[in-house]
């Protein structure tokens, strides 16, 4: 099945900020350059689909009942599917990328409940303290070198009390390390200065921002190696047999619980708040 991509009468986004420095202009050519073939390989991907639902509900399941749900904003939004979440349960919500081709896979429905912005994580076209709740999905290590410059900025639109919810891949095991390595190697979809985490050093990362870390959790094995980068692997791009599809997911909702096991993970999810 091949992905159609969203047609829009009006792809400009609605805020432009002024240009972003030379390290955010290189991450927007990147994006630019792989925006149709990774949106394609995802979308035309029923398992991928399903996993990334699953990822999807498992993130907004982690917002604290005590959040506002007035203005939610992805700063990295991508194609937008955190934001076909988002336009469900807050009254107001933003999307912002450093890609306009990214921008232009968000779905007309998604368009018409949100405000989209070109923007670089790190100058946000926002008011401080104006955001209840914000959530990037595997965007920070995009920009490694810059992630603190990003984090703070976050730390400034959120209002005091607001939260965050941040899921990041990492390589704390030694063993996922030198898969990664691998893929970096051989595949060339990844763009400048992409670099997994270790778990402690964000953690610090948002600490050192004024964020109050509440909770960091493991995420991702077997399933997201399989069927949730199917851009990357894409062994299982085709597959639809339903039974293998849940049963991967299954094993990655367990994982985190079993152990030796549960330290293989490739992502890190981190709530924090910012202090009122």
């Amino acid at each position: 099945m091949t992905a159609m991509r969203e047609q829009t009468t009006n792809p400009r986004p609605a805020i432009e900020p002024d240009g972003p420095p030379e390290a955010a202009q290189l991450q927007a050519r990147h994006f630019a350059r792989v925006a149709d073939s990774y949106v394609q390989a995802r979308r035309g991907s029923p398992a991928n689909r399903q996993f990334w639902d699953y990822w999807t509900q498992h993130m907004f399941a982690l917002i604290p009942l005590a959040a506002g749900r007035s203005t939610f904003l992805d700063p990295m939004c991508g194609s937008g599917e955190i934001l076909e979440e988002a336009v469900k349960r807050f009254d107001r919500v933003i999307g912002a990328d450093i890609s306009p081709h990214m921008l232009a896979w968000v779905p007309e429905a998604v368009r018409r409940g949100s405000l989209l912005a070109v923007s670089d994580v790190c100058r946000l076209p926002l008011a401080s303290k104006s955001v209840d709740v914000a959530m990037i999905r595997g965007g920070l290590h995009h920009v490694y070198a810059r992630c603190e410059e990003g984090v703070r900025e976050i730390h400034r639109v959120l209002r005091p009390g607001g939260f965050c919810v941040f899921a990041e891949p990492t390589d704390d095991n030694p063993l996922i390390r030198g898969a990664r390595r691998i893929m970096y190697k051989f595949c060339g979809d990844f763009g400048p200065g992409e670099i997994p985490f270790r778990a402690g050093h964000l953690k610090a990362v948002l600490e050192r921002a004024g964020l109050q870390v509440l909770d960091v959790r493991r995420f991702g094995y077997l399933g997201y190696a399989l069927i949730g980068n199917t851009d990357i692997l894409p062994i299982l791009r085709r597959l639809r047999w339903q039974g293998i599809i849940d049963g991967l997911i299954r094993l990655d909702e367990r994982s985190p619980s079993v152990p030796v096991w549960r330290t293989f993970n490739f992502v890190a999810i981190i709530v924090a708040r910012r202090r009122s």
